[in-house]
Order: C-alpha cells, then structure tokens, then sequence
C-alpha cells in the first residue's frame, strides 16, 4: 500500500496511561499481525494481553511505540533493557532487547526505519551497546530487514512440537524407571501448578546455574539470575491467565536438585503446553536425568490435561537435549533468529537513510 500522500505517526504507547480506544486500536493490530503471522495458534484474550503489559517486569525497563494511520496501528516497536540495580544489571547493561513489527501492507514505506530510530534513541539514553532483534522463518521479511540494516545473526534456535498421539509410553516409563538404576538414590520430585513459595529460597538459584549452562551460538548475552523476587512475580504473572505452571525436578542421593523442566498450560489453549525450562547439572550429567524429567513431565501432562502436543525451543548447538527430544518424537515446527547489531552500526544505518518517509 502506497502511504506517500498519507500522515502516520509513531508515539510513545505507554499501558498504565493509555485510554480505551488506544486500546482497542492495539487489539485490532494484533488480531492483523495473528492473522498474518501465526493464523493457525490461538490468539491471546484481550483483557489478559492488556494486564500483562500494564504490570512491568519489576528487572527491565520498557519503551513501546505504536505506529498509527487513520485511526488504526499498522506497525509497533520495543524496547527493553536491564534496570539498574537489578541483580542482572552489571553484565547485561550493555545489552538491549527490541522488536519491530509492521503489517504487511504497510511495509517498505519507512515505518520499520523511522521505529528503529525510536529504539536507537532509547540505547543511547540507557547506555546500551548492542541490540538484540528477533524474526521467525514463518515472516522471511523480519530476518531480510535484520540483515539490511546491518544485523548479524548470531543464534538459531528449533521450535519443535510432539503430539502425544505419537508418543511411546512404554519408552517413557523406561526412562523414569532407569534412573535409580544408573544413579541410585536420585528421586524424581514434582511440583503442579506453581513453585512454591517455601522453595524458592532453594530453586532460584539452582534454576539460575543450570540457566547459565545453556548454549547461545554467538550471541553475545550476560548472566542469568533468578531471584524469589522473579518467582514472586512469575507467579502473579501466571495468575492474569489463569496459567497453571508444573515443574519436575530430580535430587541427588544428597537432595540437592540436579534436574529441571518446566512448562505451562494455559485455559486460552487448553489442548497445548508450552515447555519453558530443561537443565542438568554438571554433576548428574550421563546419568539419564534430562531424560527421566522429561518423560515423567509428559505422563504428568498427559494425565491432567489430555492435550493434543507440547512445543519447546533449543538453540540448533544445544545436541544434548536435541538429542532428548529427536528421541521423544519431536519434530521441527518453525525456527527463530536472534540478530545482534551495534548501537554505532544502527546510527550509521539511519543516517545512509536520511529522515522519514
């Protein structure tokens, strides 16, 4: 669509202060990006989607933008970077998080342009060094708009899906089974909906090694610190939808947890999980606990909610869980892209461009 002899604007979309009909001017923007992007996935409830933004995550500082012609939102931006003081803060200071987005028929137009420099703008402000930038294989003109600015891709990461038609039970409860065996003493240990609060003071910075252990490809990230404070708030977070959140885990002949996966149901969806979370230890690796914490997740989820499958996320170099997966019956379903590009590489960009339009 040709908007050369029509006004838009980008503004500021700020939740605690927005009105009705902003609103309602976002929710039609997201039912246009859902139809386009992910048509076939449910759509997030509006009331829920406005709560999630209207409560801030208490680590992070956000910058939105709307991108508005004619009454209507046709593109958005953010931007997000660590909050000083956070536990976080010091080796992720430099690091910022962004996403722009434009509806298809308004692409091409300068919009995506005109948003980055929103974002840059933000960088400056908070001191950020390096934007991180997401596109998916299902959108091709995300990673081609990544890589005409400048950005590297720098991780790839599989999104695959099981349906539990296709799983072998039989095989899973091998895997739960063999793991007194090939390390006696260890328990598998389950936690439905929620981690509690008695065992945050133990979980969080259990969750936060094992998060640390994660490969990244090339991207360029810092620490991953997980606090009570974040369970708090997760936990309140999971409540706006009603989500209810299970977490597996496996002790060692000590007690000490050695293994976790997590994942989330939601009533919006209720024949999907969303896998959030799978680590070992160091320590416990070889022994088969990826495998046991897994496998008895599945039983759990199979007996509560009879879904039809369970998605999950891993970087392409992460073999080990791959190789979990590929064996539980994942398939490949889409594939993400992070990009990485340089707050100097984002200013040299826009001003090649020049200025709107």
């Amino acid at each position: 669509m040709d908007m050369s002899t029509k006004t838009w604007a980008i503004r500021p979309f700020e939740p605690a202060k927005e009105d009705r009909a902003a609103w309602l001017r976002y929710h039609a923007y997201r039912r246009l990006r859902h139809a386009e992007f992910d048509p076939e996935e449910p759509l997030y409830p509006d009331e829920q989607s406005e709560e999630q933004l209207r409560r801030p995550w208490h680590t992070e500082i956000s910058h939105r933008y709307a991108v508005e012609l004619d009454g209507m939102v046709i593109g958005w931006a953010r931007a997000g970077f660590s909050k000083p003081g956070s536990p976080e803060y010091e080796s992720n200071k430099h690091l910022a998080w962004g996403n722009v987005a434009v509806c298809g028929p308004f692409r091409r137009q300068g919009v995506a342009r005109e948003a980055l420099r929103c974002i840059h703008a933000d960088m400056l402000e908070h001191g950020a060094k390096v934007l991180n930038l997401y596109a998916s294989d299902t959108e091709p003109d995300g990673s081609a708009w990544a890589e005409h600015i400048g950005a590297t891709c720098k991780q790839t990461e599989r999104q695959s899906r099981l349906y539990f038609k296709d799983v072998d039970w039989d095989e899973m409860k091998r895997w739960e089974e063999e793991l007194p065996e090939k390390a006696p003493g260890y328990r598998i240990e389950i936690w439905p909906d929620r981690v509690p609060e008695e065992s945050f003071a133990e979980y969080a910075p259990a969750r936060s090694e094992m998060m640390n252990l994660m490969p990244w490809d090339d991207l360029e990230h810092g620490e991953i610190v997980i606090t009570e404070d974040d369970l708090r708030q997760q936990n309140d977070r999971l409540s706006i939808d009603n989500s209810e959140h299970h977490t597996v885990l496996v002790r060692n002949a000590e007690g000490k947890i050695v293994g976790i996966t997590d994942t989330r149901w939601y009533p919006a969806a209720p024949k999907q999980v969303d896998q959030w979370f799978t680590g070992v230890h160091p320590d416990a690796r070889g022994l088969g606990v990826g495998k046991a914490v897994k496998a008895a997740m599945l039983r759990h989820l199979r007996d509560r909610y009879d879904p039809e499958h369970i998605g999950t996320e891993n970087s392409q170099s992460n073999d080990a869980m791959l190789g979990i997966n590929i064996r539980m019956g994942f398939k490949p379903h889409r594939e993400w892209f992070a990009y990485q590009i340089t707050a100097e590489e984002i200013g040299q960009y826009l001003e090649r461009a020049g200025g709107k339009g």
